[in-house]
């Protein structure tokens, strides 16, 4: 599923209660830059992680199949998955519970219900924190890990991890967003990335690797 490799962020949403996603759903996707995966359980949530790369991960905290807790360990834990933005929903609003998941690596807790644009802004505000990279580390990747990319793509890469939109990367550079678009093609494509967020995970771990 190559669909969120411009400025789509796609979204995996695991709940049982079905309204609430489709709500969440349709909100998001009519502004036109969200694809939203839905999952009534974390196991068809693992499946799903198989072939699809979220941008971010919303799931709720009640399971009667697998506590979100463990599912949410497991993902801390896996080299692929580990940086995934995760939101974690509950309708108990139980601060031993937020405590527990914060301390577990969630980036972020919704108090059900809630409105779409709280979901839309936490999302927003869990994704720009997780492409968010200091500018030393930034300078580092791409000084010494990205040989194969043009001069030109390693400015574009350096602001994607700064959170730009292509049209905003393209009023840096003094060129239009269908260059921009292009070149954003040819970084995924020679990394072997399928979007932004994996982009923002590749940084993080070239700088872990060089001790920055």
């Amino acid at each position: 599923m190559r669909r969120n490799y411009l400025e789509v962020l796609s979204l995996l949403f695991i709940d049982d209660y079905p309204d609430l996603m489709l709500l969440a759903q349709e909100y998001l996707e009519q502004r036109g830059k969200y694809q939203v995966v839905t999952a009534t359980s974390y196991e068809e949530a693992f499946s799903l992680l198989k072939s699809y790369f979220p941008s971010c991960l919303v799931c709720d905290i009640n399971s009667p199949i697998t506590p979100s807790y463990r599912f949410l360990k497991t993902l801390r834990e896996h080299p692929k998955y580990r940086l995934i933005p995760f939101l974690l929903m509950s309708d108990s609003g139980d601060f031993p519970e937020l405590i527990r998941g914060l301390s577990l690596g969630a980036d972020g807790y919704l108090k059900k219900p809630f409105l779409p644009q709280v979901l839309l802004q936490e999302v927003q505000a869990a994704v720009r924190q997780a492409t968010a990279l200091p500018t030393s580390v930034l300078l580092e990747v791409l000084g010494k890990d990205s040989a194969r990319l043009t001069a030109t793509e390693k400015k574009v890469v350096y602001w994607i991890i700064r959170g730009l939109s292509n049209r905003e990367i393209a009023q840096e550079l003094y060129i239009s967003k269908r260059t921009v678009d292009t070149h954003v093609r040819n970084i995924l494509g020679k990394t072997g990335l399928q979007n932004r967020t994996e982009l923002a995970h590749w940084a993080y771990e070239q700088g872990n690797h060089y001790s920055i």
